[in-house]
């Protein structure tokens, strides 16, 4: 079933332990020190960390759990920082100015690009009842792929989705669904298509246990 979320480290003034998480990550092995990602830890604990998500997470634990999820898809820096700090971004808790400034055009970029990645909700709203048709879903998920320039966006947008459905359990049962359809039309089919398997997994597994509760429920306790 799902993937049990690792607690993030904390060093005894209840700070973020980030050697400590870093090396669970399994980022140090590496021998790179993620200079990018250390700086937008940074920027997000001073600017963006009290803002809540709608799942009642800060920026901050979101951002570290996107850039943990992409450790085991790509550990690029500017990729782990600017997952960091997209939410906090989003939420307006940073502006877009004050991120070129600190972080540089490159992540400001890639957030944006990430972003763009929305486009195909308002498609989907406004074709209404026709994205239903496996036809539309597939011209949805063809368009989403045309207008990606960097498919590290895709990876990022992934990433943000998966810890989304994560802590969909704590959003209205509507929006619950809503987000499971969008789930299983749109980014589990996205990850197959990109041969990322644990996130097409886990994704389509998140998404199940809001489309049909009962009898994921069943279906778990069998499996236990």
């Amino acid at each position: 079933m799902v993937t049990v979320r690792k607690e993030i480290p904390l060093t005894s003034q209840g700070e973020i332990d980030l050697d400590l998480w870093l090396e669970q990550t399994g980022l140090l092995s590496s021998g790179y020190s993620f200079p990018q990602l250390r700086r937008a830890i940074s920027l997000v604990k001073k600017y963006g960390d009290v803002t809540p998500m709608e799942t009642g997470t800060s920026c901050l634990e979101q951002g570290l759990a996107m850039a943990e999820i992409l450790t085991g898809l790509i550990q690029e820096d500017e990729s782990l920082a600017t997952a960091v700090v997209y939410h906090a971004v989003r939420k307006e808790a940073i502006g877009r100015d004050l991120l070129c400034q600190e972080m540089g055009e490159g992540i400001l970029k890639l957030v944006e690009a990430t972003e763009q990645m929305d486009a195909f909700r308002a498609i989907q709203d406004k074709a209404g009842e026709s994205s239903q048709d496996p036809e539309q879903v597939e011209n949805l998920r063809k368009m989403l792929l045309v207008m990606v320039e960097d498919v590290r966006s895709i990876l990022i947008k992934l990433a943000a989705r998966t810890c989304l459905m994560r802590d969909a359990k704590n959003l209205e049962p509507e929006l619950q669904k809503k987000l499971a359809k969008e789930t299983m039309d749109i980014y589990a089919p996205l990850a197959n298509r990109l041969g990322i398997g644990q996130i097409k997994w886990e994704l389509e597994d998140l998404a199940f246990r809001h489309l049909a509760p009962r009898l994921y429920k069943n279906l778990a306790k069998q499996l236990d």
